[in-house]
């Protein structure tokens, strides 16, 4: 079979989730018209990767990149 070419941050066979650092939303598919980013999680450096959490997001208690509490990345294994 063929192997796509994963952009914007998706990762997998089929490109069909982001990659470890890149959770901070849901993944979904993208369309012809409009792909999906997949956006990075603000872990100060502190982790390798992150996972979406739907609870965070809907209780505001995930600070993006930009500095607004908005998404549900979570860091794992911070140091």
């Amino acid at each position: 079979h063929q192997e796509c070419e994963c952009e914007r941050h998706t990762c997998g066979e089929r490109c069909e989730k982001c990659c470890p650092m890149y959770n901070q939303v849901p993944w979904k598919q993208g369309t012809s018209g409009k792909g999906f980013h997949c956006e990075k999680c603000n872990c100060n450096g502190h982790a390798a990767s992150c996972r979406y959490d739907e609870e965070i997001a809907e209780r505001h208690m995930s600070m993006d990149i930009r500095g607004k509490y908005r998404g549900g990345g979570v860091c794992i294994n911070c140091t």
